[in-house]
């Protein structure tokens, strides 16, 4: 049975080979592991073994849409629609507004 030590320093051992940083598919590739050994047993997130190892987590490449925009723009599609939006209309929405958030900013 493998520990969280041992995985701790797996993370600080690949991600030195790697300069710093390691993902979760090279890790899994490397180490034979399966994410269910770590994630959801020791981890939620990949992000968090990466901190708890000491290494640096990879940043988002788009800074994150605050709540009061999302939700503001999420109750107009609403009051227009005058129905809660299926997945598809919110697509519709942000083709044709591109203030409108992403799906997956709503998800």
């Amino acid at each position: 049975m493998i520990t969280k030590e041992q995985i701790l320093s797996d993370i600080r051992r690949l991600g030195k080979q790697r300069g710093g940083h390691i993902s979760l598919d090279a890790f899994l590739a490397a180490t034979g592991m399966k994410a269910h050994q770590l994630l959801g047993k020791f981890w939620a997130r990949w992000n968090d073994a990466l901190t708890e190892a000491g290494l640096r987590t990879m940043e988002f490449s788009n800074p994150r849409t605050e709540e009061e925009i999302v939700i503001e723009a999420f109750a107009q599609l609403i009051e227009t629609l005058k129905k809660w939006p299926t997945g598809t209309e919110m697509l519709l929405e942000r083709g044709r507004n591109e203030s409108f958030p992403s799906i997956k900013v709503v998800r």
